[in-house]
């Protein structure tokens, strides 16, 4: 190697250790080289009379409200879709995939449960368990062919607290693919 390229890898190694130990420095590292960090010094008087000052008594948080009583009840509804390449179920409890068939050399199984299985569209609020939107179905069946290439499954649903959700399952008869159209109202 030439003169310049030794020095040129030389400067970029002195430059790979320094560079981290200059620009990159943490208040862990501020403090043990004798500097106090900004934030630090405020926190540190605060704490002394709050020691200081008498336990205060502990107000208990409330507890989560209820689920509404008014969200609307749908029966449990399965919709089937059926095509040549899959045979699928979709409940209306939270819009989850109940079974999904593959035809391929046989019945092959995508959704088992307890193992592999969708667990749909949930509401989630704090302090509560996940609560499943409820789901009315637009039909019960699909059944796509050649003379009937596409179909769709529309299902409407709500919370109870003011969400409405509408989705659009869009099948097609040569595709795996399900198209997803969702849509969100806060009323």
């Amino acid at each position: 190697m030439d003169k310049r390229t030794t020095l040129a890898l030389l400067l970029m190694a002195a430059l790979l250790m320094i560079y981290p130990a200059i620009f990159m420095r943490s208040p862990d590292t501020d403090q043990k080289a004798g500097q106090k960090p900004e934030a630090a010094a405020p926190a540190g008087k605060a704490a002394a009379p709050a020691a200081s000052q008498a336990p205060q008594a502990v107000i208990p948080p409330l507890p989560p409200p209820a689920l509404p009583k008014d969200a609307p009840a749908v029966p449990e509804r399965t919709a089937i879709v059926e095509t040549p390449l899959y045979r699928a179920a979709i409940g209306t409890v939270g819009g989850q995939v109940k079974a999904w068939d593959l035809h391929f050399r046989g019945d092959k199984p995508l959704v088992l449960s307890g193992t592999v299985e969708s667990a749909g569209w949930v509401v989630r609020r704090p302090g509560q368990p996940p609560h499943p939107i409820a789901f009315a179905l637009s039909t019960d069946s699909i059944k796509l062919d050649k003379d009937k290439p596409q179909g769709e499954l529309r299902l409407v649903g709500e919370d109870g607290f003011g969400i409405r959700m509408s989705l659009v399952l869009r099948f097609r008869a040569d595709s795996y693919v399900v198209e997803h159209e969702i849509q969100l109202e806060n009323r």
